[in-house]
């Protein structure tokens, strides 16, 4: 059976530390390899609310264009019976992190490249900085169209 690792590309995209007051910003993917990419934010502290976008573009870094996205996460606080239960799912050009919702939860973005319009293929995930405390941290997960897409970088370097 092959790992996880073999079958999919997984990148760090944002480091767990205290992304306070400032806008939260994942590094850039190029999913231009990649039939799916699923993201998967993990909060600690969360005081006042966060508002995530999902961005692409021509280029790492972009703001061309705002991305919907298939959003899903926990119902109940991480480490609690429970908090590996998805109990909310929708879709959303914007999503608005509430405090008193997503702290010491998951969160499951899901975006379909083949959405995204042509030669936009990077994508950033972009908080708004109105959180006073965000702890978070963030991986994505993708799929590549080519078995050799899994050796090569998807971020920008």
């Amino acid at each position: 059976m092959p790992r996880l690792s073999e079958q999919f590309k997984i990148v760090p995209i944002l480091e767990p530390e205290n992304h306070q007051a400032a806008a939260l910003t994942c590094d850039s993917i190029n999913l231009k390899n990649y039939s799916w990419c699923i993201i998967i934010m993990t909060f600690g502290e969360l005081t006042a609310d966060e508002i995530i976008t999902v961005h692409s573009g021509a280029t790492t870094d972009a703001d061309s264009q705002d991305v919907t996205f298939a959003y899903a996460y926990t119902g109940a606080d991480l480490k609690t019976a429970g908090g590996d239960i998805i109990t909310v799912t929708g879709s959303a050009a914007t999503l608005t992190l509430a405090a008193a919702t997503f702290e010491d939860r998951m969160l499951v973005i899901d975006i379909d490249p083949a959405t995204l319009t042509d030669g936009y293929s990077w994508i950033s995930v972009i908080g708004d900085g109105s959180a006073t405390e965000l702890f978070a941290s963030a991986v994505a997960i993708l799929t590549p169209k080519y078995a050799s897409a899994a050796a090569h970088t998807a971020i920008s370097v």
